[in-house]
């Protein structure tokens, strides 16, 4: 991954041990088929100072993964981010723990947009919306959208 440590779009299918530092790039997508620590999708944002637009269309590995120190949050959430994307999000207590931990920590967050295992209108939908609206957010004009 080194060798793209300069481009400013990135679209990555797997995460490596040893994450270089992406000191350009502004849109991830972080695209995995198997199940991923939280730790290491937030390593990755950490090497991405100044991202605006991250994608996230992954299975993370559940409750039991060690969440980061509280006071740890990747540079790009307080200087650059700008619209987060959740993929099939299912409404699991860890996933919503971390469209928590981006819209707080997030000060010019646009948009959280969740797409879904359910059409927008399903119940279940409606409820991971209720409750995610609850929650604090850092942006004073940060919009959530289900899709």
């Amino acid at each position: 991954m080194k060798a793209y440590s300069n481009v400013k779009f990135l679209r990555i299918n797997q995460c490596d041990v040893d994450i270089p530092m992406f000191p350009n790039l502004i849109y991830l997508e972080l695209s995995v088929g198997y199940h991923v620590k939280w730790s290491v999708a937030l390593d990755m944002l950490n090497h991405c100072p100044k991202l605006q637009t991250v994608v996230f269309d992954l299975t993370f590995d559940g409750e039991d993964d060690v969440w980061p120190d509280p006071g740890f949050v990747p540079e790009c959430f307080s200087s650059h981010l700008r619209k987060c994307f959740l993929e099939i999000f299912a409404g699991l207590g860890c996933e919503k723990r971390f469209a928590r931990y981006v819209m707080q920590n997030s000060t010019l967050l646009r948009t959280m947009t969740i797409s879904g295992r359910y059409p927008p209108n399903h119940p279940k939908m409606l409820e991971i919306l209720t409750e995610l609206s609850s929650y604090p957010r850092s942006s004073a004009v940060c919009e959530l959208l289900i899709k």
